[in-house]
């Protein structure tokens, strides 16, 4: 009898056995029974008891509970710092949008500027070192931001492999 508990890999949306109400498939826990569950509803029947709360199937011993407390204590964590990468992610970006937009600004500044002065060689040459510096300014903000989302990337993959792990824990 297989008794891995993991999540539904199908983009279906699915109601919870338990409250009835739909589940986003992020949240859905598959048990071995293949009855679904929303993980908040499913972790709280999981502190109680350890069989399923449609057909009774067993999934584990009386200390199956105790990992799951700490797998799902784990997981929130994990959410959370994902949470917090997505919403300075979100800073970065509107500060380049932000960058992008005085740089088009000052570019059209300098254009005027250069324009209306009889040394326009040395007034472009002063305003696109400017103009440089800010693009590698730009260069950078963007780097950092191809970086985190690399890590919020590999966050979600971790807290994947934590549910699916869980899932074996309860062998």
């Amino acid at each position: 009898m297989d008794t891995d508990v993991g999540t539904i890999e199908s983009v279906d949306t699915e109601m919870c056995g338990i409250c009835k109400n739909d589940i986003l498939i992020s949240e859905q826990i598959l048990t071995p029974c293949k009855h679904v569950f929303c993980g908040g509803c499913f972790f709280k029947w999981m502190k109680r008891r350890t069989n399923c709360p449609i057909c009774r199937q067993g999934f584990g011993t009386e200390g199956t509970n105790i990992n799951i407390v700490e797998t799902e204590s784990r997981l929130e964590r994990l959410i959370v710092n994902a949470d917090e990468w997505e919403e300075y992610v979100t800073y970065l970006r509107e500060k380049v949008i932000e960058t992008e937009v005085i740089l088009k600004a000052k570019a059209v500044e300098y254009k005027l500027l250069s324009d209306k002065t009889h040394n326009k060689g040395e007034v472009l040459r002063v305003k696109t070192e400017e103009l440089n510096v800010k693009t590698e300014e730009l260069r950078i903000k963007t780097f950092i931001i191809d970086s985190i989302n690399a890590n919020i990337a590999s966050a979600n993959y971790r807290n994947r492999s934590h549910i699916r792990r869980f899932g074996l824990q309860l062998n």
